[in-house]
């Protein structure tokens, strides 16, 4: 009797693996240093994969500094970047350090975002993908993922933007009256 793994199994080792070799799934762009996977999809995994998840390809990869600045400038000049500086004030130092300040610590932030953005930009995958290779797969991604969800989009962060504006709102309106 034949075994019918036999395809999946690597010679001698006993490990299971998929009869299609990833290497060749792959092109790697010498010139702009990014890989693309070249294959459409992975049946096989239908619970890991879908087409939400499949990298973007190198062509439609159009970012380059000009997009990481205008992001970062975009995450610099919001209003609590500004409040920041006011309470710089209220602290006792000058305008301009305060503002050098608030510029300081964003430019801080850059780095890290930098870092985090690196492997989107180099392999075109989508960050759940990518937090699921650092947290040890799909259930460990779980954990990060709330956290994600709790500071930025249910409210920690948009609440606390939101009362600052209404705040800042609240006494423009009071300047009027």
């Amino acid at each position: 009797m034949s075994n019918p793994y036999k395809d999946f199994l690597r010679r001698g080792e006993g490990i299971l693996v998929y009869p299609t070799d990833r290497l060749e799934a792959v092109k790697y762009d010498v010139k702009r240093g990014q890989v693309e996977l070249t294959r459409g999809g992975y049946p096989e995994e239908k619970f890991l994969w879908n087409v939400d998840f499949h990298p973007t390809p190198i062509r439609k990869r159009s970012w380059d500094w000009y997009t990481y600045a205008a992001i970062w400038f975009g995450m610099a000049f919001i209003v609590p970047s500004w409040s920041l500086a006011s309470v710089g004030l209220s602290f006792g130092l000058g305008t301009l350090d305060s503002i050098i300040l608030v510029f300081l610590g964003n430019a801080i932030v850059l780095i890290p975002m930098i870092i985090q953005s690196h492997g989107g930009a180099r392999y075109g995958i989508p960050e759940p993908v990518l937090t699921r290779t650092r947290w040890g797969g799909v259930y460990g991604a779980i954990f990060p993922s709330w956290i994600r969800a709790v500071i930025g989009g249910a409210g920690w962060w948009g609440g606390i933007e939101t009362y600052i504006m209404t705040e800042a709102a609240w006494h423009i309106r009071s300047i009027d009256a």
